[in-house]
């Protein structure tokens, strides 16, 4: 019975020498659009082991279509994070029962680096000069791509600039993929709202020249964003925190470049995108990242004024139901940048 009786308090001993099972990374679903130039940091993060250092599983699910359906992914679950934008669809989800957030942004605009859309006039008509000023497009034919899209919103920024309603020219909104850019300028319109790769890709082939950018007419625009369902941000905190700080630390490899595209970054990113080294390499710069995914509130607050102003927001929302920063400044720290 002594015998028994040690054996049995040898058992409950904790166990010191044994090789503890390692819990296994968590698994976040990330939504990747590998066209979209914004969604750089995060190719970058996946690349080079940052996730996986953060103990996390990513699960890519590639997205090749509209953002306004991106919303109903995260918050039915179909996805965990992913790239979105500001558009008149984001702040619309409220009066839909959705309920994803801004936790992060993905680029943002800064002098001396390449803007993401910008407005292009055909080749023709810039050697032509017949279109240097925003004053410039009355009588012309112009299209802004997809209502309440960046290019949408750049365009129709210039045109109050130059006190031009749609009337004073040919306004469209029909073209919104590479292909219909380019048969956009070679057959109808002289200025045409294009998105990057596309707009260096048009400057290559003699086919457009880049004239104004989201920066002539919002500086503190911000083109990208990081979303996340409220649900899982409440479900999850730990593992959003975790995500960012492997996010803050791909943004830092680009930003160090300085506007120039790194060997090891254009590789990465031609590996996801698909696209020639070459072109690659003549886009002027990456995507600003300098800011470590820094959400500025008061622009997201402006952009929804705007839309809300041409009709496209019906109810303007407060921007707690908006944004949640406390992830991305929580990861900033984590990670030991400065901003």
């Amino acid at each position: 019975m002594k015998f028994i009786a040690v054996f049995l308090a040898l058992l409950l001993l904790p166990v010191t020498g044994a090789a503890q099972t390692p819990a296994p990374p968590d698994t976040v679903k990330l939504l990747i659009n590998p066209a979209l130039i914004f969604d750089l940091p995060l190719m970058v993060a996946i690349d080079k082991g940052l996730f996986a250092q953060q103990h996390l599983n990513i699960q890519v699910v590639v997205h090749s279509g509209s953002s306004q359906t991106i919303i109903p992914e995260l918050v039915r679950g179909d996805v965990d994070i992913a790239g979105i934008s500001a558009n008149p669809g984001f702040f619309n989800q409220f009066a839909q029962g959705f309920d994803a957030k801004i936790i992060a942004s993905s680029s943002s605009s800064k002098k001396g680096w390449d803007p993401i859309v910008w407005l292009v006039v055909r080749q023709s008509d810039w050697d032509a000069k017949t279109i240097r000023r925003p004053d410039d497009l009355r009588g012309k034919h112009f299209d802004g791509a997809t209502p309440g899209g960046e290019g949408w919103y750049l365009a129709r920024h210039v045109l109050t600039e130059a006190a031009l309603a749609p009337a004073d020219l040919t306004f469209s909104e029909r073209f919104t993929t590479a292909g219909d850019w380019l048969a956009s300028l070679r057959n109808i319109n002289d200025v045409q709202a294009v998105y990057e790769p596309t707009v260096t890709q048009f400057e290559q082939q003699k086919i457009a020249h880049r004239w104004l950018s989201i920066m002539d007419v919002d500086p503190s625009y911000q083109e990208a964003y990081l979303g996340a369902s409220a649900r899982t941000l409440k479900a999850r905190p730990d593992v959003i925190r975790r995500f960012l700080i492997a996010y803050v630390k791909a943004s830092k490899i680009i930003a160090d470049g300085h506007g120039k595209w790194t060997p090891d970054v254009l590789a990465i990113f031609a590996k996801y995108s698909g696209l020639s080294p070459d072109i690659i390499a003549a886009i002027p710069t990456p995507p600003y990242t300098g800011e470590y995914g820094t959400i500025h509130t008061e622009s997201i607050q402006v952009v929804q004024r705007f839309w809300h102003t041409f009709g496209l927001v019906p109810t303007e929302n407060s921007i707690a139901m908006l944004a949640d920063p406390s992830f991305i400044t929580a990861a900033q720290k984590a990670a030991g940048v400065k901003l």
